[in-house]
């Protein structure tokens, strides 16, 4: 009877429904005078739920300013990075570019649509500087049309070039050097 006190249900709630525990987190159901259904709650529940739904935002309130101040400075940015627009690092986007392994599809297709939108081109001066290769084949040569087998040379260079970053160069050499 004690835990009935306790419970403090109104007088206007219709098909009363009581827990049988006193632990229990539901200690009593029923409806209200326009016959919603209605709870209580064990105390101690009522304090586990709270402290659940709003444990976390004290740090998130902490965060917060650190939050607003970034982004402020990203939106006075006049560009912004791809990383910002597809929501992954640098180095993962270097993995994509580069058609590295181990990149997700769901990953290769967020950066893919940050460089549509973005209309990114490869800069390729800057990639060799970076690595240290050009990945450029070059071939110079005086009277090309008159040397044999430059058009097979020429053709064969053509169809390497065709592998991803390769780029081929083909100068003749026929003019007169001090000019």
């Amino acid at each position: 009877m004690a835990q009935i006190n306790a419970l403090a249900i109104p007088l206007a709630w219709s098909d009363v429904w009581i827990c049988k525990d006193a632990r229990g987190h539901i200690q009593a159901t029923g409806r209200d005078g326009k016959g919603r259904k209605q709870y209580c709650y064990h105390a101690q529940w009522i304090a586990q739920r709270s402290a659940t739904k709003f444990g976390t935002l004290v740090k998130f309130a902490n965060a917060l300013r650190g939050l607003r101040e970034r982004v402020e400075t990203d939106l006075r940015r006049q560009t912004l990075s791809f990383e910002r627009v597809a929501g992954v690092s640098g180095k993962t986007v270097s993995r994509v570019v580069n058609r590295e392994p181990n990149v997700t599809p769901g990953t290769i297709e967020k950066v893919q649509l940050a460089i549509d939108s973005l209309g990114y081109i490869p800069n390729l001066a800057a990639r060799s500087i970076r690595s240290s290769r050009s990945n450029i084949i070059g071939i110079i040569t005086d009277y090309v049309s008159t040397t044999p087998y430059s058009g097979d040379i020429v053709r064969g260079m053509q169809d390497w070039d065709l592998l991803p970053v390769q780029r081929t160069i083909v100068q003749s050499e026929d003019v007169v050097v001090g000019r």
